[in-house]
């Protein structure tokens, strides 16, 4: 069996979420490392993404927020239509009046953009494993050790889940717990996905203020 070195803290998943932590420890100098089950940590694909104030003001803590801004969009209009007929309500700016308010303007741009930038931003990129997709976790004498399905073991003080909706950690928790405590997590606490067969949509319509 392949081990690795002993770390402090060990990332699963090369997401927002991941890459955005592993910036945060690079800056504070404490030791990581970051499994991403694919074979790229920023590949081509997904949605768009908007970012606003809570999360910018973060990315500029971290120094990505200039290069945010080369690739990015902002948005510079609020339109508000009628849920029914299509028919335009208001037109307002609203980036220059979040930014005042906020100090950052709402963007937006494709979630691999995203990554690239942060991406770009790890110093030591040999601390980022593609291809490692995790297969069990073990909780052993005040350490964690992180198997991976291609047989490598990873030794560290903490393991972040940072993977996602079908999250390996989650189910790796739930199985340690049950080792320990079985029931301590109830059943509904466990289906891991999120609900899409309820859904909220929200349409606008004419309120008439003099009522």
């Amino acid at each position: 069996m392949a081990s690795e070195s002993k770390h402090q803290v060990i990332i699963v998943g090369g997401g927002i979420t991941g890459l955005t932590l592993a910036l945060m420890l690079q800056h504070l100098q404490i030791d990581y490392v970051l499994l991403e089950a694919y074979k790229s940590v920023t590949p081509n694909v997904g949605a768009s993404i908007g970012l606003y104030a809570n999360g910018l003001r973060i990315l500029d803590q971290l120094g990505v927020y200039e290069d945010v801004c080369k690739v990015a969009q902002s948005a510079k209009l609020h339109i508000v239509r009628d849920g029914e007929t299509g028919q335009r309500l208001s037109k307002m700016p609203c980036g220059p009046i979040l930014k005042t308010r906020h100090g950052y303007a709402p963007m937006f741009m494709e979630r691999y953009q995203l990554l690239r930038v942060l991406y770009k931003h790890i110093t030591e990129k040999e601390r980022v494993f593609v291809d490692k997709k995790v297969q069990k976790i073990e909780d052993y004498e005040g350490r964690v050790l992180v198997h991976t399905e291609d047989g490598t073991t990873f030794e560290g003080q903490i393991t972040v889940g940072a993977d996602g909706v079908h999250s390996t950690v989650r189910k790796e928790m739930w199985r340690n717990a049950d080792e320990k405590d079985p029931g301590a997590i109830p059943t509904e606490d466990r289906q891991g996905n999120l609900n899409v067969e309820e859904m909220l949509s929200w349409q606008t319509t004419a309120y008439d203020c003099e009522k």
